[in-house]
């Protein structure tokens, strides 16, 4: 959450709050390794609400 957190300029727990949402509706993976969490996105859960053109917009 490091990285994200510079990235997206937001407090971690703010990010947090939206990780979590994006967890429940299925959108975005998480892997844990020890301390560290690895979020990655859900293509299939993310299909099913973009359309095609937006989607490899998002992953090129």
């Amino acid at each position: 959450m490091c990285e994200l957190t510079n990235i997206f300029d937001i407090s971690q727990s703010k990010l947090s709050y939206h990780l979590k949402l994006l967890l429940s509706a299925n959108l975005i993976n998480k892997t844990s390794e020890g301390k560290w969490n690895f979020y990655s996105a859900n293509k299939d859960a993310i299909s099913k609400v973009l359309t095609y053109e937006v989607i490899q917009n998002l992953f090129l």
